[in-house]
């Protein structure tokens, strides 16, 4: 039996339950005669286990020239460093990719595979090989690269044998697969191979080409016809492109699965997400083929003052990836990122902070941080993480705070365990076909995304991010997933949308709330599906025209990108960060945009809400005709034809927010319950580093906003407060609480007004304050609170 497992929500190490600490200790980077020294300060520093990746580049630089001893460089010695990691009683999670990016050669893969081996490689419109300047984009299901993927599995699972659950205790498979196949609409696959396997996706998927036509507005005749998308696309096409890429990957890591199985690999098999993936990653899929399926948390990685790039991150990532979580798949951090190989950027140790307790707050079991400590690329480029230890091991700043935080960890570790997370009744609505792009979305010419639709799908997680400031805990739910009866235990659910949907989860929420749920929908309504095609009974829940629409911001987004992306970034900066780290500059190129984009602050629309608040609208603004008489008829007209249905008149106390004197926003009544709809995403920038720049005036008119809708819906606060703080409680089996407050903001004082079931009169215990804030009792479920800036304090709440 595998020394990992898990069971009851948590892991369990040799029957024991066990919240994994590990740093990412990359061995291949790190001279040999500094292992040991550094993983034993990391258990000092409160580690209890390390993480690695094991490159196939790395250890099989020449096909057949495989060194897992040291043979040709000290480096190679992975033996040498299985014996170290178990000498120091610090179990390792072993990394062997095939990919496993990391900012290094190939990403993992030997260059002697794409060169001997073309056929294995994806191919563009025009048949020529994709690739980089040291790496090749792979066909993954291809033959011959599955079989050299099994030659390479057979060897390093023969090297780990004699190691297996001393010290390694998991193997993953892969690393954020999909990653270099996201947002590449008309660039690839013309593999023959992969051409062949969506030719039988779609026979599969439609049975008749007539129907396929149906659906695309094409006129194919036969599925042997069809090419991936190229040039010009329509929107059906796109879809089904990046949901044939979705099962694609899927299939590619059952196989890799399937192999680890038949060469006997004894221990739990490992897969990662990205926080903020794009398809054709799919969590709903991919954790399924998972012994540990977990979520990669990178908060910070610019050279801004901004405590972090996207401040709730740490809370929604975690949160996110909950509603994936089983009992027998506990959630886990697999990359927890502890600052960034870019020179240029600052990573406070306040972020690091925040990112640990945003996990643990929210249920993650374990996680890793990335990386523990810095190296050197043995071709010579360093890799600086600003980070725990040097790359001679030499201790940072950082290690003192990681030291701080792992200790409050390990001492309440069981308590921690055993703590159950209290969620409002609010479901946050996460909606996995939104991650795809559509043909709107997307300008073919250039080959990118429109940038303004783009961040505000970002963006629209910002209202989940306002709902925790304002002392709510949403819970996430996966809409195609979650059945009605789990739906029907929340009394509101929030449905952040592109504005389609298929018809299957429409009649969903129509069930939902004619059952007596309360809707919200921004920004706007849903009348299509994905294909463009009208939603018949779109009406009953969403039955007012829309007025307007416009984006929020578009030419000062474009100017931003154009000076931050396009002037500083690819003349000034890009030249200088390929010469110290080249193998980093797919990574750079595809994460600088959302870099430059986030930190952009758009102008926002004034709006007043049904009680009064000023609140600040993001990204889109939609007005609805709001004043048809109650019976009336509404036309709407669309490329397809002409959408009939029924106005129901909205009476002045259903609006709930307007722009001037028009609806912005409105709720009706649909059989027990109601469908409001925002035509906004109020606490958009709550989503990106702008956050900061909100005057106090904007987040309190936000946050009196989200309590008039909760309170109308029937869901009072449980943790009250005028002071901006995310409060997660947390109920331990004896009736005592957890709580963990964490301040995103300056120094705060003020009274929180809490609800705990089970208590009344309470005492407090301050189990943790990175930067010593305080909390004192002042009544039944009262606190006074001292806050330190960007702080997080854990308390324990007991009867007094």
């Amino acid at each position: 039996m595998a020394r990992l497992s898990a069971q009851g929500g948590v892991f369990l190490l040799d029957g024991q339950p066990w919240f994994w600490r590990a740093g990412e200790f990359q061995y291949f980077r790190i001279r040999s005669d500094l292992w040991r020294p550094g993983l034993e300060k990391l258990k000092a520093a409160g580690f209890n286990a390390v993480s690695s990746y094991i490159p196939w580049v790395w250890h099989e630089p020449e096909e057949g020239a495989l060194d897992f001893h040291g043979q040709t460089h000290p480096q190679r010695n992975l033996v040498a460093f299985l014996e170290a990691c178990r000498e120091s009683g610090l179990p390792l999670m072993a990394r062997p990719g095939p990919y496993i990016y990391a900012e290094y050669r190939g990403f993992g893969h030997p260059r002697w595979l794409g060169e001997k081996y073309p056929d294995t490689v994806m191919r563009g419109p025009d048949g020529r090989l994709i690739r980089g300047d040291h790496y090749f984009n792979f066909a993954v299901m291809q033959a011959t690269y599955l079989a050299k993927v099994e030659h390479w599995y057979a060897a390093v699972v023969e090297a780990l044998r004699a190691y297996f659950d001393a010290p390694v205790i998991s193997f993953q498979l892969d690393n954020e697969t999909g990653l270099m196949y996201g947002a590449s609409l008309g660039k690839f696959d013309f593999n023959p191979d992969t051409v062949g396997r969506y030719r039988i996706f779609l026979h599969d998927t439609y049975g008749e080409i007539e129907d396929l036509n149906a659906a695309w507005g094409t006129n194919f005749r036969a599925f042997g016809q069809i090419l991936p998308p190229r040039g010009k696309w329509g929107r059906g096409e796109a879809i089904d492109w990046q949901r044939f890429l979705e099962d694609w990957l899927v299939s590619y890591l059952k196989y890799l699965r399937k192999i680890a199985g038949e060469l006997g690999v004894p221990v739990p098999l490992v897969i990662n997400e990205p926080t903020t993936y794009r398809s054709p990653s799919h969590p709903g899929s991919k954790s399924k083929v998972a012994d540990v399926y977990g979520f990669d948390l990178y908060t910070k990685s610019t050279n801004s003052m901004a405590t972090a790039d996207f401040p709730f991150l740490s809370s929604r990532g975690p949160a996110l990836f909950s509603a994936y979580a089983t009992p027998e798949r506990p959630s886990a951090c697999l990359e927890l990122g502890t600052g960034w190989w870019d020179m240029r950027a600052r990573i406070a140790h306040e972020a690091t902070v925040q990112a640990v307790l945003g996990c643990a707050a929210h249920g993650t079991r374990g996680y890793a941080m990335y990386i523990a400590h810095d190296g050197k690329d043995p071709e010579g480029a360093p890799y600086h993480f600003q980070t725990l230890l040097d790359e001679e091991g030499r201790e940072q700043p950082r290690y003192e705070a990681v030291r701080g935080v792992q200790q409050f960890l390990a001492q309440h570790e069981q308590m921690i365990l055993q703590s159950t997370e209290s969620s409002d009744a609010i479901a946050y609505l996460h909606y996995q076909p939104y991650s795809r792009l559509t043909k709107d979305e997307y300008l073919p010419r250039w080959g990118v995304q429109r940038p303004l639709p783009f961040f505000a799908t970002l963006g629209s997680f910002g209202f989940y991010d306002l709902l925790l400031s304002a002392g709510y805990q949403p819970r996430f739910f996966d809409l195609e997933q979650a059945p009605d009866e789990q739906l029907a235990t929340c009394r509101v659910a929030i449905l952040p949308t592109k504005g389609y949907l298929d018809e299957e989860s429409l009649a969903k929420l129509r069930r939902y709330v004619e059952q007596g749920g309360q809707l919200i929908t921004l920004p706007g309504p849903i009348y299509r599906d994905a294909y463009g095609r009208w939603l018949a009974d779109a009406g009953v829940l969403y039955p007012y025209t829309v007025q307007s629409a416009q984006w929020l911001g578009a030419g000062k987004m474009l100017l931003g990108l154009l000076n931050g992306w396009g002037i500083r970034y690819r003349l000034l900066n890009r030249r200088r960060l390929a010469r110290v780290m080249p193998t980093a500059m797919h990574l750079s190129d595809l994460a600088e945009p959302l870099l430059v984009g986030q930190a952009i602050k758009l102008p926002g629309a004034r709006l007043t809400s049904a009680g009064g608040a000023a609140v600040r609208g993001d990204y889109r603004l939609i007005r609805f005709f709001g004043l048809a008489q109650q019976g009336g008829m509404y036309l709407i007209d669309s490329a397809n034809g002409i959408l009939e249905g029924r106005v129901i008149g909205v009476p002045p106390d259903q609006v709930v927010l307007r722009s001037g004197s028009r609806v912005a926003g409105y709720r009706v009544e649909v059989g027990r319950g109601t469908s409001t709809v925002l035509g906004t995403i109020p606490g958009g920038a709550y989503a990106t580093s702008v956050y900061y720049r909100l005057t106090p005036e904007e987040r309190a008119g936000l946050r009196r906003f989200v309590v008039e809708l909760m309170d109308a819906a029937g869901v009072q606060r449980q943790a009250g407060s005028d002071l901006e703080i995310e409060t997660v409680r947390r109920r331990l089996p004896d009736g005592s609480w957890l709580l963990f407050l964490l301040n995103r903001l300056g120094e705060q004082r003020g009274e929180l007004k809490l609800t705990l079931e089970g208590l009344t009169d309470v005492r407090v215990e301050t189990l943790y304050s990175y930067k010593h804030s305080r909390a004192e009792c002042s009544g039944a479920g009262k606190l006074n609170l001292l806050l330190a800036a960007d702080d997080v304090l854990a308390l324990h709440m007991m009867p007094a």
